[in-house]
């Protein structure tokens, strides 16, 4: 198993494999945004499983907006 003992239980410790994360396109249209990317695992001894997490900015109307928003997590 992982040698690191993790600073804080139940899975917010350090991980014990690491991840590239690499964006092969983006589409914007009207209303939708379409990104596509791929996700590999660089670690030499342990499998694992990764979060992709898609922020965005909106502009700001008459209500003040938070500068970025969760979208998705996939």
């Amino acid at each position: 198993m992982c040698s690191i003992e993790p600073a804080y239980p139940f899975g917010y410790g350090l991980s014990c494999t690491d991840f590239r994360m690499d964006t092969e396109s983006v589409q914007a249209g009207e209303g939708r945004v379409t990104l596509k990317g791929r996700v590999t695992n660089t670690g030499e001894r342990f499998s694992g499983r990764e979060v992709v997490q898609v922020y965005y900015s909106a502009p700001e109307g008459r209500l003040e907006k938070p500068w970025q928003e969760l979208r998705a997590m996939i």
